[in-house]
C-alpha cells in the first residue's frame, strides 16, 4: 500500500509538472492487501495550466469510506501539493513539495490529524 501511495504521488507530480493543456481522468479499481482484505477505489481529477486537482474514495472491507481530496501545482523548480483526507471518524490535512533535476527527484511534507503531525521525505531516481 505504501509503494502504491509513493507511485501515485510520483505519477501525479509528473503529470502536474508537464500539464499545459486541460484534461480530466477517472479511475476505478480494487486493491487486495497481504491478508486478503480488499479495498475499492474510485476517483477523478483534472489538470489545467500546470495544476491538477483530484478526489478519490477508498472503501474498506467493513464498508468504511475515506475521501481524499487535493491539488498539486507546478512551481518554478518542482511541485507543491496539499489536501485533506476524511474518514468516518476523523480527518487529516497534508502538504508537501518536491523538485527534480537530472533524473533525481526529492520530496517531503507533513500530515496533521487528530493524533498529531507526521513528516515524510524521500527521493526517486530514474
Amino acid at each position: 500500500m505504501k509503494k502504491a501511495l509513493i507511485l501515485t504521488l510520483a505519477a501525479t507530480s509528473l503529470i502536474a509538472m508537464t500539464a499545459t493543456d486541460a484534461f480530466a481522468w477517472e479511475h476505478n479499481g480494487t486493491v487486495t492487501g497481504p491478508r486478503g482484505y480488499s479495498r475499492s477505489l474510485t476517483g477523478s481529477g483534472s489538470c489545467s495550466d500546470g495544476s491538477c486537482s483530484s478526489s478519490r474514495q477508498v472503501t474498506g472491507p467493513r464498508g468504511n469510506t475515506r475521501t481524499h481530496e487535493g491539488t498539486i501545482s507546478r512551481t518554478e523548480n518542482g511541485w507543491q501539493r496539499n489536501g485533506t483526507v476524511t474518514g468516518p471518524n476523523d480527518s487529516a490535512t497534508y502538504q508537501g513539495s518536491g523538485s527534480c533535476s537530472g533524473g533525481n527527484c526529492t520530496y517531503g511534507g507533513s500530515r496533521t490529524g487528530p493524533y498529531g503531525t507526521t513528516t515524510h521525505s524521500g527521493s526517486i531516481s530514474r
